[in-house]
C-alpha cells in the first residue's frame, strides 16, 4: 500500500471503576492525523514521522475502533516550499 496523509477518526475504549451510571459511560471520539502506512482487516497503522526510509511514531488502531479514514491532499507545491503553505492559527483565530 502506498502511504497517504490522513485524518483518522476513532472511538477510544473507556473503563469505569466507580459507581457511575451506565448511561454516563460513553467512549470518546478522537482524531489522529498522520500518514496511513498500513491497513488490513484487523488493524490500521498511522505514523507521524518518516526518516531515512522508515516510519516512526506509529499508532496501531484495531479496525473495530475506527470510525472514518479521510484521505487528505497535500498542496501541489515544490517539496522545499511545502512548509510555507502551513499557517498555524491560535485559539482566538490569530496566526
Amino acid at each position: 500500500m502506498k502511504p497517504f496523509l490522513c485524518r483518522l477518526v476513532w472511538r477510544d475504549i473507556l473503563a469505569s471503576s466507580g459507581w457511575e451510571p451506565e448511561s454516563t459511560i460513553t467512549p470518546p471520539v478522537i482524531e489522529t492525523w498522520g500518514w496511513c502506512i498500513s491497513k488490513d482487516k484487523a488493524t490500521v497503522k498511522v505514523a507521524s514521522t518518516k526518516h531515512e526510509g522508515g516510519w516512526y511514531g506509529i499508532h496501531a488502531f484495531p479496525r473495530g475502533c475506527v470510525v472514518e479514514i479521510e484521505r487528505l491532499k497535500v498542496n501541489n507545491l515544490p517539496r522545499r516550499n511545502r512548509h510555507d503553505a502551513v499557517k498555524l492559527v491560535g485559539p482566538g483565530g490569530e496566526s
